[in-house]
């Protein structure tokens, strides 16, 4: 252990001698580049929304302003006919079918009907695609109906029928939104409308993409840890031996986080425990919709304040207040929360919050992935390298201590 340690330590010692250069390296950046800067991330937008800027990005007289660049590409990206400049192009949102449902987005050309059923989160509903492409078969007249499934996930109807645009792919032989736009970034003559696609794109990647992005102002700090690789052999085998203890570093990481979420919230609620001894939020949040949680002892059964991650691999991670409602289908009888309802009132004065059958109030944490390089990230920017300490975290339990106070005068009323 201590001969490791030799080797390593030379290693460390220059990389934070080098520290406070690259970390001015790296405020020079955010200054004169604000390179986090990214309104889809502030925005966090939801499938209406991103719909909307879809709609937007594929009308030819949309605030973009590059005419038919961005729906041409599509269609030549799907092997259909091109429009041309002075052909009419019609685009609209949310045309009702039949059957009450609403498309998205219905685009009208020569020759073609278009529709684009965005799904990026919500799951299918029963028959959902094939009444959409029954719905333009109608109102075809003549043209060809092509229906279009803008998501990551497979056609549950209507397969053999429906074109599949995933909204992010890293594989050359499927379509993806990501991709469409990608290779319409050099025809691009406006700058904002630049600005605008460069930062469609890296939400898409994040958000929709298997691995998390290094942030382009931790640049400096990854240039500096290639160099000390390629210096020697040591150097090599130094930072092999931080590679290998990368999980358990991160496990460090995680667990330092909880433990100072609960310490945040023992201040005024003392009796504060976490639901479940065996289970830690590092266990929780490295499964999709796995839960680490606490509570008082105080509140009914199946109520708790808990952190889950959308997806495997510690991303998209969400927090907020789990009390589960009786609903067929998805959420069983013993798991109901008896006071559900009142608890839904109360935590509606948390500004922010989103709800469900699981959650009265839920929310997307900032930042929405913990992984291995997002904490590395936080650790660098936080005031006193610690990971909690980062403002985001700080915010995190005052917003969990919101909804703490709010449960509890729910449950106290009761």
């Amino acid at each position: 252990m201590a001969k490791a340690l030799d080797i390593l330590r030379p290693t460390l010692i220059r990389l934070a001698h080098q520290y406070p250069r690259l970390s001015a390296k790296r405020e020079g950046a955010e200054m004169f580049g604000a390179p986090r800067l990214n309104s889809f991330m502030l925005f966090q937008p939801n499938e209406v929304t991103l719909s909307r800027v879809i709609a937007d990005l594929f009308d030819p007289a949309g605030s973009h302003g590059q005419d038919t660049l961005f729906l041409n590409n599509l269609l030549s990206a799907l092997d259909l006919p091109r429009v041309g400049v002075t052909d009419p192009v019609s685009v609209r949102r949310e045309m009702v079918t039949r059957a009450g449902r609403q498309i998205d987005l219905v685009i009208e050309i020569p020759g073609l009907i278009l529709g684009i059923e965005n799904k990026p989160w919500a799951t299918q509903q029963h028959n959902q695609l094939a009444d959409y492409l029954s719905a333009l078969q109608l109102w075809s007249r003549g043209r060809k109906p092509v229906l279009i499934f803008l998501s990551n996930k497979k056609p549950e109807t209507a397969k053999d029928d429906v074109r599949i645009v995933h909204l992010y792919s890293d594989e050359d032989d499927e379509v993806s939104l990501h991709g469409v736009l990608s290779d319409s970034r050099d025809q691009i003559r406006a700058q904002r409308t630049s600005t605008h696609i460069h930062e469609m794109l890296d939400y898409l990647a994040l958000e929709f993409g298997d691995t998390p992005m290094i942030e382009k102002s931790d640049l400096p700090f990854v240039e500096a840890v290639t160099g000390e690789y390629e210096r020697d052999a040591d150097g090599r085998r130094a930072l092999a031996m931080t590679m290998l203890a990368g999980e358990s570093l991160h496990e460090r990481i995680t667990t330092e986080i909880s433990e100072r979420l609960v310490a945040a919230l023992k201040k005024e609620f003392p009796d504060v425990t976490e639901q479940y001894d065996d289970w830690s939020l590092y266990d929780a949040i490295g499964e999709k919709h796995n839960c680490w949680s606490v509570r008082r002892s105080s509140w009914p059964e199946n109520c708790a304040i808990g952190i889950a991650a959308e997806r495997t691999n510690f991303d998209q991670i969400y927090f907020g207040v789990r009390a589960p409602e009786k609903k067929k289908g998805t959420v069983d009888e013993d798991d109901v929360c008896a006071l559900r309802k009142p608890i839904s009132a109360a935590v509606k004065n948390v500004e922010g919050g989103r709800s469900d059958a699981w959650w009265p109030w839920w929310k997307t944490a900032d930042p929405a992935s913990w992984g291995p390089q997002a904490m590395a990230s936080l650790i660098l920017q936080s005031p006193t390298g610690q990971v909690a300490d980062h403002p985001r975290f700080v915010e995190l339990a005052q917003k969990m201590l919101a909804l703490m106070r709010a449960v509890d005068e729910a449950v106290s009323d009761s």
